[in-house]
C-alpha cells in the first residue's frame, strides 16, 4: 500500500510517498519511496525532490499557489520512472487547525473539507494551504484515493481542562471557544 503524505505548510509543500507492507505496520517501518519540498510559494522558489538513496533533484521554480505545488509533485511523481502516482492507495494530509470541530483524524468528503475552510479564519496562515493542497490532490488522483485528514489539534486533545484553559475571563473561553490545543502536536 503507497500513501502520500501531504503537508501544506503557510509558503511550502512538503511531500513523502510511502510504502506499507504488512510487515512494516507491525514493525512500523514504513519504506519511503519519494521525498520532497516545495518552497516560498506564492515566489521565486525552490524544488527539491528525491528517490532513495538518490541525490535531491534542485530546481527554482515559479509557484503560485498549493493546488499548482501539489499538481507539480505528482506530476513528477507520475513522470518518474516507477511512475509511482498511479499506485497512491490513500493521501494523508496535516491540517493545522480543527479546533473543536474535529477532534480525531477523519475521511475527508465535500462536507469535511467546508468545516475545514470554514476554520480559516482561526488558521490564516494554514489551513487555507491545506485546503488548496486537499483540492488539487482529489482534481489529481480523482474520487477512488481515499484521503485522510490529520489535525494537529486533536494530538493534545485529552489535556485536562486546567493546562488547556487560559487565564482569561471564561466568559470568553467559551463564547469565543478560546483554548490551548497544543499546536504542531504532530511534531511530537
Amino acid at each position: 500500500m503507497n500513501i502520500l503524505l501531504l503537508n501544506s505548510g503557510s509558503s511550502t509543500l512538503k511531500f513523502q510517498l510511502i510504502h506499507m507492507t504488512s510487515s512494516s505496520r507491525v514493525a512500523g517501518n514504513p519504506l519511503c519511496v519519494a521525498r520532497g519540498l516545495i518552497d516560498r510559494i506564492g515566489s521565486e522558489g525552490s524544488c527539491a525532490f528525491a528517490l532513495p538513496g538518490g541525490a535531491p533533484e534542485h530546481a527554482t521554480a515559479s509557484v503560485g499557489d498549493h493546488e499548482e505545488a501539489v499538481e507539480r509533485v505528482l506530476g513528477w511523481l507520475q513522470s518518474n520512472r516507477a511512475n509511482v502516482v498511479e499506485r497512491v492507495d490513500g493521501v494523508g494530509h496535516r491540517v493545522v487547525y480543527g479546533g473543536d470541530r474535529f477532534l480525531t483524524s477523519v475521511l475527508i468528503d465535500d462536507r469535511v473539507l467546508k468545516a475545514i475552510e470554514a476554520l480559516s479564519d482561526l488558521a490564516l496562515l494554514h489551513n487555507p494551504a491545506s485546503v488548496s493542497g486537499i483540492r488539487a490532490a482529489r482534481r489529481v488522483l480523482g474520487s477512488k484515493v481515499t484521503m485522510i485528514a490529520v489535525f494537529d489539534t486533536s494530538f493534545h486533545r485529552t489535556l485536562p481542562d486546567y493546562a488547556s484553559t487560559y487565564a482569561i475571563p471564561h466568559e470568553l473561553t467559551r463564547r469565543h471557544r478560546i483554548q490551548r490545543y497544543g499546536f504542531h502536536g504532530l511534531a511530537h
